[in-house]
Formats: C-alpha cells, structure tokens, sequence
C-alpha cells in the first residue's frame, strides 16, 4: 500500500469517525453554526431581558440553543434556501 492510499483511507476513517459522532454532520460546518448560534443566542438573550420574558426554565433555554445550531446548521450547509428577511 502506498502512502496516498494509506492516507486516502485514514482520511476516509476520520471522516466517517466525525460524522457519526455529530450525527452525519459536517463537523467543520457543525463548528461554524455553534459559534453563529452562540451570537445569535446572546441576542436571543437581550431580547428576552428586555421583553421581560427572561425566566425561562432550563430546558426551554437548552431547547431554544438547539434550536439555534439547528438552523446556522441548515443555512451554512445550503439545506435552508429560504430567503434571508427579518421576518423569516
């Protein structure tokens, strides 16, 4: 086996390790929509304080984060291709 076949298969192990870890995610992009969905959520954050509304119970905030990474997720990897607007 030559070395651009060994690598070729270790690359092809680590990304199957990856995407079976976050689910069949890209973990790049995965990455990408948890730090874009962290930003939003301090919005989110901002807004509920100043509505008042800022006592949600945990699982409501674990919900509203997943929620989030869900759909930075869907918008990076091209799945979402709604238009982007205020009211979307």
């Amino acid at each position: 086996m030559t070395a651009e076949q060994r690598i070729a298969e270790l690359e092809a192990k680590l990304a199957a390790v990856q995407s079976t870890e976050v689910g069949g995610k890209d973990p790049e992009l995965l990455a990408k929509a948890k730090t874009l969905a962290r930003m939003s959520w301090m919005d989110v954050a901002f807004i509920l304080e100043y509505l008042g509304m800022d006592t949600l119970g945990e699982a409501d905030v674990v919900d509203v984060q997943t929620q989030l990474v869900e759909r930075k997720y869907e918008y990076l990897s091209g799945a979402n291709k709604s238009a982007l607007s205020w009211r979307a």
